[in-house]
């Protein structure tokens, strides 16, 4: 029924990023593409929490990440990311700087003040629009990186897995 549409085949969720890039391939007639990286159990390199409002991103975010080995967790506020600080120790969390009921950076600070290990846990800004006054106020709240979005998956996990190794040697 794909074919008589006119389509050159289809995909089954859930939706894995090998079975992707293996679809596209044959639809582009065999051409070698890009070789991911083997996938890892959940949780096996560590715990990240993706603080972001925008249910897209969250979902991609999370199914990168989930496949590079983290256990994932989501916040849609700036709130829900502190009480989830309260409740998990994460290797790293991910905090989009606009957000309803707390922002980014308000949620970075608080996070800063809490009692033991959490406020250590590094955390990545990610911000569409960044520019150098935005920079010096994510270093005064106490974002240990700033990052543009839109963020590739490759590079999401570059970074998931650089502060992860970071937080495991300062934790030891």
């Amino acid at each position: 029924q794909f074919r008589q549409m006119g389509c050159a085949g289809y995909l089954i969720r859930p939706l894995r990023a090998a079975s992707l890039l293996e679809r596209v391939g044959l639809a582009l007639d065999n051409v070698a593409l890009v070789e991911l990286p083997p996938e890892r159990k959940p949780g096996e390199a560590g715990s990240v929490l993706i603080a972001d409002d925008n249910a897209v991103n969250a979902l991609l975010f999370r199914s990168a990440l989930t496949a590079a080995g983290f256990r994932v967790h989501t916040a849609g506020t700036g709130a829900e990311a502190l009480e989830r600080m309260g409740e998990t120790d994460y290797s790293v969390v991910f905090m989009d700087i606009r957000m309803p009921v707390m922002d980014g950076l308000e949620a970075t600070r608080r996070i800063r003040s809490l009692a033991g290990p959490a406020s250590q846990t590094p955390i990545v800004a990610l911000t569409a629009d960044i520019d150098p006054e935005l920079e010096e106020r994510c270093r005064s709240a106490g974002v240990s990186q700033l990052a543009a979005k839109p963020i590739d998956p490759p590079r999401l996990r570059e970074l998931a897995e650089r502060w992860a190794r970071v937080h495991t040697k300062a934790a030891q």
